[in-house]
């Protein structure tokens, strides 16, 4: 194109496709970049047409008049592109002149082109406003942002003038700053070129735990780049700010026993102190982790799990001083362990300290402290249960298991380690000396099942490894011949497990569902028949198939209720489904029974219907007329299990029962149930109801709207041909919870429910902005012209770039090669690039120019 010459005229027609105005295709920015650096003169009018583009490609030429001229246009439309701005965009290489003449209005002023002024100045640096930026620092009704990035600016550049006048007014520059952040970013910047340490240890303040923000950012770096000849300094500052149990401050929102970025940092200075020798931390941190540790906090200070044994029995002697009997003998025990679970104090430790408490017995602290730890090394002493109890309301002495925690080399210690595993599924082995007792039990109960074949306990058993061992199962189907107690067995023994498990189901009987009086019996036949099932589908699939139906159906109730009964068990879930998928294909109807008497038995006792969702693939009418009857049964909570079920199937009596919620008088359990189902499941019927519903109850609909915030702000409604219906349920939100009163909690919390209102909201205009149509950007504008007080200037913005991105169609290989050898040929795609290519060929002959003639067309013309 740039040997070429194309004019003007046809470089816009590709260029900027058909929108109105100037406006480069998003795609095209990169390359009309590129033709504006070639040749600054010749392209300037495309700088006009989009000065972000030189900018966020790094090609501004090195031309006075295009820097000017662009950071002219940013200025000018700093209210645009304020909203288009990425994290990655910077203002390199605008350094001209009149730079500074330019920006100085701008930055005096308040508003989007001073915000654009400064980031324009942070990246292309001129003297002579350092009065301006000082004026920006020091005036409290500016943004926080602002004043912190004219902060950067003058600390960056060194203008030291400005900034010790800063200092010196730290109280005025400190107004407003209510989350520190501004306090953050000054010692961040100053210190240490024009703040000593102990001018910044004299500022520190306590700060809520995981507030994050510049002063917490501060505080994380803080101890790493403090100079080793200010390390003395430091731990005595902190041995006098944990002086007492009082708070750290006068607001009593910080202790000494909470952990907080202050805290952290005191940590941090302790630690780089025990790696270089100095002593001085020790009183520091026994006074700080002794207070943590009796305040029921397990954490280690941080990072200090790998110095040396020396420290660690010198932080005994001064916990023991500083924080008495319970503090150090937490940290002893293991209770306080580094990062990787390793006790801070390890088992040579504690034998030393027991040393050192035989050689202080006259100290009654000394003599305590052997006493506890003696009889919780040995919890079978007859004054454990005595000392448990003693220390009941004490955090560290919560259990009378609490020794199990202790990492000692004891018979008891490895005992208690050993049963954990096995509890927990961590150890797959049968012990050597419990194999022949294993195989003898297991042949002794296939004698017996010879004899009672529908003994559904020794079923049970057989078909799991033996329980009495420690060793379990995780999950039901597991493959029986990899476990470590079916290899024990002869082949002989492994058949005669399989062939009674096959004599089992074939023999079984209609199960009933638990009852109060045969809940363990029942159990085991459950059990035992779902075992059975689960060993021959992965053994034979084809034999299993072949089971008569009467079986099937006497086996349905297992199949399916196995799982929704046992729930610390988690079956396999394609056993599961497969043997599922058969009995609904041989015992619909028992299935049907099943599943209808088993909802009544859940919704009488209020238990949620989770396991509901195995229904789906083999979901038919009459099974779907078994659950819909249980819409209106007394449990309100279960009925969205109900109802995710139905109306996914489009099944009439759900998405019936969602619409009556809806169109009648509003119950807000039912409405937040019945909007829920329709916005995930069939959301082009639930939006229509759902506006109309929200509108003709608004108070009522307040209730719900919040409740649906909790549950729908992870799933934004864009539904294709529905905009409209988007669009008006955030125009309601946003009326009834305006975004400029959403709560702004900088603290690490739990968001509350006008939280995730808000967030949802957002979610549903973020929807409409990323579908980038053009019925989408009509409704959005639609709604900025009927609600102009919403802040929705970005969104607009946003949505018509999309919107550009999105709809425009690139020209073929065939139609550029057309254009370019053809300087009167323009690119048309649409009625308007076919307008604007009329009236500029009527231009050319009329003499008059395109503009005049479009307005003139749209007068009638």
């Amino acid at each position: 194109m740039q040997r070429r010459a194309l004019p003007a005229a046809q470089l816009q027609s590709l260029l900027f496709g058909s929108a109105a105005g100037w406006a480069i295709v998003p795609q095209l920015r990169e390359t009309a970049a590129w033709l504006i650096a070639l040749e600054p003169s010749r392209y300037r009018w495309l700088v006009e047409a989009d000065p972000l583009t030189l900018v966020r490609y790094n090609l501004v030429p090195d031309d006075v008049g295009t820097r000017s001229a662009v950071v002219a246009m940013l200025l000018a439309q700093a209210h645009q592109y304020q909203h288009l701005l990425r994290l990655d965009d910077h203002f390199y290489g605008l350094q001209h002149p009149g730079l500074a003449a330019q920006l100085e209005p701008e930055l005096r002023s308040a508003g989007p082109a001073s915000k654009l002024a400064l980031e324009v100045l942070a990246d292309s640096y001129v003297p002579g406003l350092e009065a301006s930026l000082l004026a920006i620092c020091l005036d409290a009704t500016r943004p926080l942002r602002d004043r912190q990035r004219a902060l950067a600016i003058l600390a960056v550049h060194q203008v030291d003038e400005q900034l010790l006048e800063l200092i010196e007014r730290t109280d005025a520059f400190l107004v407003g700053d209510q989350d520190d952040r501004l306090l953050g970013s000054l010692l961040d910047q100053l210190w240490p070129r024009l703040l000593d340490t102990a001018d910044i240890l004299a500022r520190l303040v306590p700060s809520p735990p995981l507030r994050g923000g510049a002063y917490d950012l501060f505080l994380h770096d803080a101890a790493s780049r403090l100079p080793d000849e200010d390390l003395p300094a430091a731990l005595k500052w902190a041995e006098r700010l944990f002086s007492s149990d009082s708070e750290l401050d006068s607001s009593g929102h910080v202790s000494a026993m909470e952990r907080s970025p202050l805290t952290d940092f005191v940590e941090e200075v302790c630690t780089r102190a025990a790696a270089s020798g100095n002593d001085g931390y020790l009183p520091v941190l026994a006074r700080l982790f002794g207070a943590r540790i009796a305040g029921g906090d397990d954490e280690p200070p941080f990072g200090l799990g790998g110095t040396d044994r020396r420290w660690r029995r010198q932080l005994v002697v001064q916990m023991l001083a500083a924080d008495g009997v319970e503090g150090t003998l937490g940290a002893m025990l293991g209770f306080a362990r580094d990062s990787d679970g390793v006790p801070l104090l390890d088992d040579d430790d504690f034998v030393w300290a027991c040393n050192e408490a035989l050689r202080h017995v006259d100290d009654p602290a000394w003599r305590a402290w052997y006493v506890l730890a003696t009889r919780l090394y040995n919890p079978a002493a007859s004054t454990h249960d005595d000392i448990a109890w003693q220390y009941e309301h004490s955090p560290l002495w919560t259990g009378l298991e609490g020794y199990f925690y202790v990492h000692l080399d004891s018979p008891l210690a490895d005992m208690l380690r050993q049963t954990h595993a096995r509890r927990r599924g961590k150890e797959e082995k049968v012990p050597a000396t419990a194999r022949d007792e294993y195989v003898q039990q297991v042949q002794s109960r296939l004698a017996q099942i010879e004899i009672e074949p529908e003994h559904y306990w020794i079923i049970d058993r057989l078909l799991d490894v033996d329980v009495a061992r420690g060793v379990y199962r995780d999950r039901l189907s597991d493959d029986l011949s990899k476990l470590p107690g079916y290899a024990l067995l002869s082949e002989l023994d492994q058949r005669r497990i399989d062939e009674a498990a096959w004599q089992y189901i074939s023999a079984a009987e209609s199960m009933q569902l638990p009852t109060h009086e045969n809940a363990t019996t029942v159990y085991h036949k459950l059990v035992a028949a779902y075992r059975a099932l689960a060993r021959w589908h992965r053994l034979d699939p084809q034999r299993l198939a072949q089971l008569p139906a009467n079986q099937w159906a006497a086996c349905a109730e297992a199949i399916f209720t196995y799982p929704a009964h046992v729930v610390n068990r988690d079956a396999d879930t394609q056993t599961k489904a497969d043997l599922l998928a058969e009995v609904a294909s041989r015992a619909p109807d028992v299935l049907a029974d099943t599943v209808n008497h088993l909802l009544a038995i859940f919704n009488a006792d209020d238990q949620p219907l989770g396991w509901l969702r195995e229904l789906a693939p083999v979901m038919d009418t009459q099974l779907a007329n078994a659950i819909a009857a249980h819409l209106d049964g007394p449990s309100a909570a279960n009925r969205a299990d109900i109802l995710d079920l139905l109306v996914p199937r489009n099944d009439r009596q759900g998405i019936d029962w969602c619409t009556r919620q809806l169109q009648g008088a509003l119950d807000v359990d039912a409405g937040v149930t019945a909007a829920t189902v329709l916005l995930n499941h069939a959301p082009e019927q639930g939006l229509p109801l759902l506006v109309a519903a929200l509108r003709r109850e608004p108070a009522t609909g307040r209730e719900i709207a919040l409740a649906l915030g909790q549950r729908m702000r992870h799933r934004p409604v864009a539904v294709i041909g529905h905009h409209d219906a988007v669009a008006e349920l955030y125009e309601w939100l946003a009326e009834q919870f305006p975004p400029q009163q959403d709560p702004d909690e900088r603290q690490a919390h739990f968001f509350s429910p006008r939280e995730q209102l808000g967030m949802w909201r957002d979610e549903l205009l973020h929807g409409l902005v990323e579908r980038g149509t053009e019925e989408s950007l009509r409704v959005l504008e639609d709604v900025q012209r009927r609600q102009p007080q919403l802040p929705l200037d970005r969104a607009v913005l946003l949505a018509r770039e999309v919107t550009r991105q999105r709809t425009w169609l690139p020209p073929t290989v065939a139609h550029l090669h057309q254009l370019l050898q053809d300087r009167r040929r323009r690119l048309v795609t649409d009625a308007a690039d076919l307008q604007s290519a009329v009236l500029e060929a009527l231009s050319t002959i009329g003499g008059g120019s395109p503009e005049r003639l479009r307005k003139h067309s749209h007068c009638g013309m």
